[in-house]
């Protein structure tokens, strides 16, 4: 479908720099237009929380991943609860950075204005992690000060990487939803 792509988006590579291991791209419903997860083309993702009910949004595939313990973590974009509702579907922990938090560049946009790339994982400690490396702020970090003292432009950031003893999750999937 897309192929194999030479290069890794910012968003999968400050994961990867952060010690996480990238272990498989999951497929999203088509573009992106739909909140229950299904895919005429490829089949719905099975809901690893809820076996006998729809994974829920776009990124429902990367959910699945993490829910059926494919993988420790994965990657999706939320415009409009794309991450949000399958993390709720499928019993995760889910998050939709603020706008810009995480950057989307090399990833198909639906609405670039509203776009933001989340995560998911099965317990608070590697959702953690995942914050860490993917680019979150720790708390009580302010963005402005952080992105100031790096010489970058203020109202974007990222934040330093970790790793498995306190850094990114090792597996990682990733998933580009709307």
């Amino acid at each position: 479908m897309s192929g194999i792509k030479g290069e890794a988006a910012p968003a999968v590579r400050r994961l990867l720099d952060a010690g996480a291991r990238f272990v498989g791209k999951t497929h999203t419903d088509e573009l992106g237009f739909s909140m229950n997860g299904r895919n005429a083309n490829f089949g719905t993702p099975r809901n690893g929380g809820a076996p006998d009910r729809i994974p829920g949004g776009s990124s429902s595939g990367s959910a699945s991943a993490v829910s059926n313990r494919m993988c420790d973590t994965a990657l999706g974009t939320d415009t409009g609860g794309s991450v949000r509702a399958p993390a709720s579907h499928c019993g995760l922990f889910g998050i939709r950075p603020t706008h810009g938090r995480i950057p989307l560049l090399r990833t198909m946009d639906l609405a670039p204005s509203f776009d933001t790339c989340g995560f998911f994982a099965r317990d608070a400690q590697t959702f953690g992690r995942v914050a860490d490396g993917a680019g979150t702020p720790p708390t009580g970090t302010s963005a402005t000060s952080r992105a100031a003292s790096a010489g970058r432009p203020t109202g974007r950031s990222s934040s330093a990487s970790r790793r498995r003893s306190g850094r990114a999750s090792p597996n990682a999937s990733s998933g580009r939803a709307g």
